[in-house]
């Protein structure tokens, strides 16, 4: 979601890349994503502790990151992109080729552009409430 995310718009590209580029915002999302993942994983790899998947997702994080800041071309698609994605990702965390190509047919049946869309302008109605309800300090918020 994040890829199509930052390919909609080159604001939204920059923003990603700010977030996982500053230590701090940069330590928040590795310590979500690195739960996340280790609530998924773990039977993969019931000997991991907590820090070992911090510590994986420092790379799969940088990963992503690294697809973010590329636009996609006439040779790196999209679904290039996220098929890569995928297959480095899980390589990271060993998981059999078989369950990678299960996981990568899964979401080619999303439209993730239109989802993307979705979730775009849902959060800047949040933002606008959140904006709204606060006491502006400038003529902005």
């Amino acid at each position: 979601m994040q890829l199509y995310m930052a390919e909609s718009r080159e604001s939204i590209r920059e923003i990603y890349l700010e977030a996982y580029s500053h230590q701090k915002s940069a330590g928040v999302i590795c310590q979500v994503i690195a739960e996340k993942l280790q609530a998924i994983f773990q039977a993969y790899h019931p000997q991991y502790e907590a820090k070992d998947f911090y510590e994986l997702e420092i790379a799969s994080g940088g990963i992503i990151r690294s697809y973010m800041s590329v636009p996609c071309d006439i040779y790196f698609t999209m679904n290039r992109k996220v098929q890569r994605f995928l297959e480095i990702s899980f390589m990271l965390y060993n998981i059999p080729a078989k369950k990678t190509r299960e996981a990568i047919e899964f979401v080619s049946h999303f439209d993730f552009t239109i989802i993307a869309q979705q979730v775009i302008e849902a959060m800047l109605v949040k933002l606008e409430q959140a904006c709204d309800a606060q006491e502006p300090l400038t003529d902005g918020c």
